[in-house]
């Protein structure tokens, strides 16, 4: 059923539930999503909803997936670090995989000295720890723009 390149497969649990699977055919990731019922069965063909390019020896993990804790907002980010910059695309969706809000957010980054990790969604934000050598905080990103 998975392809033979499939990387970071993610869930989001409800009664039928929605699978998120990253997909690498030769240089692009293709994100797809699929609802399925809780016996694993397909109910509704797969939608893909971004793709991107990367080169061939760069970081294969660069799609990830939050939900809110009640469900109703699913959030599916990709990160690139690249060129001395973060870049990262939000797509945030509704619970039945309506697309509320795409956002972008890009700063200068040094990959050997900071690190962006423990993404959290908050009602109207998402929030994330920024570290660097010499200190650590949280940044808000708007999700509603």
């Amino acid at each position: 059923m998975l392809e033979k390149k499939t990387f970071n497969v993610d869930f989001v649990a409800y009664p039928d539930f929605l699978r998120h699977i990253p997909i690498q055919k030769k240089n692009t990731h293709h994100c797809v999503v699929v609802k399925m019922s809780d016996n694993a069965e397909k109910i509704d063909e797969p939608v893909e909803v971004d793709t991107t390019r990367i080169p061939v020896i760069a970081n294969n993990k660069i799609y990830a997936v939050i939900h809110s804790e009640d469900g109703q907002r699913i959030m599916i980010f990709k990160i690139r670090t690249r060129y001395q910059e973060f870049d990262m695309v939000s797509l945030l969706f509704d619970k039945s995989f309506k697309l509320v809000s795409k956002n972008r957010y890009v700063t200068d980054f040094n990959e050997r000295r900071e690190n962006c990790d423990n993404f959290h969604m908050a009602m109207t934000e998402l929030l994330f720890s920024h570290e660097t050598q010499s200190e650590t905080g949280i940044i808000p990103v708007c999700l509603t723009r």
